[in-house]
């Protein structure tokens, strides 16, 4: 398993529990989507599963490691793209040729490609990037590393519709069976297509389940009125967008948006489903 931890909790004191009793196991070859609402503690989980927070409870392994230890072994096999970061008033070359060496799989002509597919003008100053220009250089400077296992906070914020489709070809096509990667967003229709696993968060814990296995749970269809056995349904003009319990007759692939509000508003019943 390239994440595997047993009722994992976190508190920054005794007043403020943001995570208890979380249990995941993801294998190598999943691409992850981690979806929760504000204040759930999404960020909070990432920075503890790369080593940046430390739990409070429970155990924890990331790619054969506890990411406590911090050892090098461990760092140069996951790579974290936080959500804010800064970045050096230096060339773009200097950058990779300070950073690049904590991580022997460094892929350089990997990394040129995909600056070219982001459309990142290099070699600049990364001071005279554009937020969205810097984006597109950390995620081409995280995929390049080839780590084991890639943990991204938000990693579509500031990217143009061209560059959110272009990410998600790039996550598809580099992502080996040895890796893993870990996204979290706001934004739930940026990963329709890339991932095949979802991390659903709140308050009362996480459930983690493959789409597959909720495609055979669960069905998305559209109807004039939504039926009895809907778990969520969105208003379009003259019809229904539902999610209701599986039905052979639905073939629409689930989508994301639409499954987090299941969860989020109904989670009794959603759980009751899968």
């Amino acid at each position: 398993m390239l994440v595997k931890t047993e009722d994992l909790g976190f508190a920054y004191n005794r007043r403020n529990q943001v995570l208890d009793q979380l249990n995941i196991e993801l294998p190598a070859g999943r691409i992850a989507g981690l979806l929760g609402a504000n204040g759930t503690g999404k960020s909070t989980l990432m920075q503890i599963l790369a080593g940046v927070l430390f739990p409070s409870r429970g155990n924890l392994e990331v790619v054969d490691h506890s990411p406590s230890a911090r050892r090098p072994e461990f760092l140069r096999n996951i790579y974290f793209l936080p959500e804010e970061t800064y970045l050096p008033n230096t060339t773009g070359d200097s950058y990779v040729r300070m950073f690049a060496p904590f991580y022997p799989n460094f892929d350089r002509q990997l990394f040129v490609d995909v600056l070219a597919r982001l459309e990142v003008r290099h070699p600049l100053r990364l001071s005279d990037y554009s937020f969205g220009q810097k984006k597109k250089f950390q995620i081409a400077f995280a995929i390049a590393t080839r780590a084991q296992l890639l943990i991204m906070d938000e990693p579509t914020n500031g990217l143009d519709i061209p560059s959110k489709e272009q990410f998600r070809q790039l996550l598809l096509e580099t992502t080996g069976d040895e890796q893993g990667v870990i996204i979290s967003t706001h934004q739930a229709r940026d990963l329709e297509g890339v991932i095949d696993t979802v991390m659903l968060l709140d308050s009362q814990g996480l459930v983690v389940r493959t789409l597959n296995e909720l495609n055979d749970c669960l069905s998305v269809g559209t109807y004039a009125e939504p039926p009895e056995d809907t778990l969520y349904k969105r208003q379009s003009v003259n019809q229904w967008q539902c999610i209701t319990q599986h039905r052979d007759d639905c073939e629409a692939d689930i989508d994301l948006e639409l499954l987090f509000n299941a969860f989020h508003t109904n989670r009794t019943n959603f759980l009751k489903q899968i």
